[in-house]
């Protein structure tokens, strides 16, 4: 029996209700916990059913994109099924720079992080290349984002309204990966823009999970500012990604949540009043093409 926690959004409820029909049956669990949000939420959901039903917890196979989970009972294997590493195979060729904008934003299924990511964008006073997808699920957004609407009470509405947003072309709907046999994929949007500010799927501080939402940049010669779990650039260290700490301040890497998002936008406002973007990139090609190759020898891992 496979459950896929993709399939039901964030929805434990439902997951929990699966487990259950799989265990009353008398079946062996298997799950594809595609985006990881809580390991430890997800982990005690299913202590607890093990424990009530005197289920043995060695008959739950789970497949992950959590890098760091650990389980000493379940049997963890780890998989980034969902990544279309087969976007990232394909050779890309260093891109210029042609001084349209200061940086990218690119944001889909809002949470308060990602609205705190788009209000800083909207706010900053800079020229930010940016989309923001709102998944029509029949979800009520404010459901996704209460402690958005906590921290900004009077306004929260004034920036949801908008939502989708883009101002990349006349795109509303603009793809986290391009469709693979795309001939123009992300290129056209990368030439605009000097680095990204990437907003990561797995935010929970009990490790980390790496998507195309990282590799993506890294991919087209760009580097990052990353809102991610805390210490989520020193694990893309040992990785061997360069996160070019003597340029950025990643003082934010010790934070998380919101007061990470505003860190980052700080750090890229210190940029921007900085460096000339051409001459910046230029002067880092050779570690920006060291990045480039170690997401292609990451790429093969996953053949």
């Amino acid at each position: 029996m496979i459950i896929c926690q993709h399939e039901f959004g964030m929805n434990y409820t439902l997951i929990a209700s699966k487990v259950t029909l799989a265990i009353n049956n008398n079946e062996d669990v298997e799950i594809f916990f595609d985006e990881s949000y809580s390991m430890k939420t997800f982990f005690s959901m299913l202590d607890d059913l093990c424990n009530h039903y005197k289920y043995d917890k060695n008959r739950i196979k789970i497949y992950t994109e959590h890098v760091n989970a650990k389980h000493p009972d379940y049997q963890l294997h780890h998989s980034n099924k969902n990544v279309n590493f087969s976007f990232f195979k394909k050779e890309c060729q260093y891109i210029s720079y042609t001084k349209d904008y200061d940086y990218g934003l690119f944001l889909s299924r809002p949470n308060s992080v990602r609205m705190e990511a788009y209000k800083q964008h909207i706010d900053s006073g800079l020229r930010g290349l940016s989309s923001f997808n709102y998944n029509k699920l029949g979800i009520h957004l404010p459901v996704l984002i209460p402690d958005f609407i906590e921290d900004y009470p009077y306004t929260w509405n004034d920036y949801c309204k908008n939502l989708p947003y883009s101002n990349i072309d006349n795109l509303t709907d603009c793809y986290m990966i391009p469709q693979q046999h795309s001939s123009v994929g992300w290129q056209h949007i990368y030439k605009k823009i000097p680095l990204e500010i990437v907003c990561e799927t797995y935010l929970d501080n009990n490790g980390y999970t790496i998507t195309e939402k990282t590799l993506r940049p890294m991919y087209h010669w760009r580097p990052s500012l990353f809102i991610g779990p805390i210490n989520y650039c020193k694990n893309l260290q040992k990785l061997g990604f360069d996160t070019f700490d003597d340029i950025f301040n990643h003082d934010y890497d010790n934070l998380e949540y919101q007061i990470r998002v505003i860190k980052v936008f700080s750090e890229l406002k210190k940029f921007c009043s900085t460096y000339n973007y051409s001459e910046f990139l230029t002067s880092i090609y050779d570690r920006l093409e060291n990045n480039y190759k170690t997401v292609l020898g990451l790429s093969k891992n996953y053949e």
